[in-house]
């Protein structure tokens, strides 16, 4: 026999609860844990939605995207670290309680494959897709591996659609690492002219006064270019002097922008 007596939570957004007692008086413990949880459930929703439709409501283009935004209000925004983690790609699976040492292996087939497509030809082939952003340059840049694979994309990319992606948004490092580029293909270029021939294939060189016009002119150059390391800067400066030619208007620019 079971007795329900009333007990109100003051709370608006769910109803009237009960507490639950045996014939002998004692509270049933799981059930009103239940009950409570239910609640806090159904509050903390509610709280959700009617946040989410307050902003949907001034931002929703449509009522199609206010509904999908409502609907969404329950879920949780990635943090910079989740984000992060997805470009982590694991072989294999585990199975549940399978010890690490017995992870399921791809099969020869299948990892040659998953190589096929994570092949850095791609990126340095004629059909090389062009970053739209500067998180789309550094991760396509990571993943080339040698200073050729680097030249080649700077070349296919082209000087202008990568100077607009980086110019309001490039670090010391990665400027850094692209003025090495362009110097070691500048050096390869001028080498490969004044030897014999060889049987490897030259590396197509890039006008690198123009590159490094446009490199000056992005946002806070004059900031960036004091975080660069000095051996590079020299080496940028030894390379304009190299050209011998003293009078140009356009490589003094550049000399005066690399030797704050």
């Amino acid at each position: 026999l079971f007795y329900f007596i009333p007990f109100v939570i003051p709370s608006n957004s769910f109803p009237v609860m009960a507490i639950k007692l045996d014939k002998d008086g004692n509270i049933n413990a799981s059930f009103l844990e239940k009950e409570l949880q239910s609640a806090l459930e159904f509050d903390i929703k509610y709280k959700q939605t009617d946040s989410m439709k307050k902003r949907a409501v001034k931002v929703a283009g449509s009522y199609d995207e206010f509904k999908n935004m409502v609907a969404c209000a329950h879920l949780k925004t990635l943090d910079r670290g989740e984000v992060d983690s997805l470009r982590h790609v694991k072989q294999g699976w585990k199975k549940p309680n399978q010890k690490k040492s017995e992870t399921v292996k791809l099969d020869k087939e299948s990892e040659e494959l998953l190589i096929q497509d994570i092949d850095t030809s791609k990126i340095k082939s004629k059909k090389t897709r062009k970053p739209k952003t500067s998180m789309e340059f550094d991760r396509d840049w990571r993943r080339l591996k040698t200073s050729e694979e680097k030249h080649g994309y700077l070349r296919d990319i082209g000087i202008k659609k990568i100077c607009k992606v980086l110019k309001h948004d490039v670090g010391a490092e990665t400027l850094e690492q692209i003025l090495n580029v362009l110097l070691d293909g500048a050096t390869s270029a001028a080498a490969s002219k004044s030897s014999e021939p060889s049987e490897e294939e030259p590396i197509e060189s890039i006008d690198l006064v123009k590159w490094l016009t446009e490199i000056i002119t992005f946002d806070r150059f004059s900031l960036t270019v004091r975080l660069l390391d000095a051996a590079l800067l020299a080496r940028v400066l030894a390379w304009v002097d190299s050209l011998g030619i003293l009078e140009d208007e356009n490589l003094q620019h550049i000399r005066d922008a690399f030797s704050q």
